[in-house]
């Protein structure tokens, strides 16, 4: 639903500073679970 409905790269440059800021967060806690480089595809 986050990306259905949030324009990541929104008009207001601290909006979308937040937002990249968010989806960063997210990779980096994914990153610390697993070694996604190692899954094919």
């Amino acid at each position: 639903e986050f990306f259905d409905h949030v324009t990541v790269n929104a008009d207001d440059a601290a909006l979308r500073r937040n937002r990249l800021n968010l989806l960063s967060e997210i990779r980096d806690s994914l990153d610390r679970i697993a070694d996604f480089s190692k899954i094919k595809g």
